[in-house]
């Protein structure tokens, strides 16, 4: 949590959901009505830029961990 005496808590909830051969990722940060009516949008808004590099550091290790898997067998 970031500086939780001066900013109230939010909440983000991830769903892994198999799509086809991938996977999705559903992402839902919540709470900032906790700010107010004039700076939740503000707060919920200043997310916007670093909720990409986040997702896409975690997409780049998930990939370069699968690329070290073994390739799955198709039975006997």
């Amino acid at each position: 949590m970031v500086a939780p005496e001066r900013n109230p808590p939010t909440e983000v909830e991830v769903h892994f959901v198999a799509v086809g051969a991938g996977t999705r990722v559903e992402l839902e940060h919540r709470g900032f009505e906790a700010y107010g009516d004039e700076r939740g949008p503000e707060v919920r808004d200043s997310y916007a830029g670093g909720w990409p590099g986040v997702l896409g550091r975690f997409a780049a290790r998930a990939a370069a961990k699968a690329s070290r898997l073994p390739e799955p067998t198709t039975g006997p």
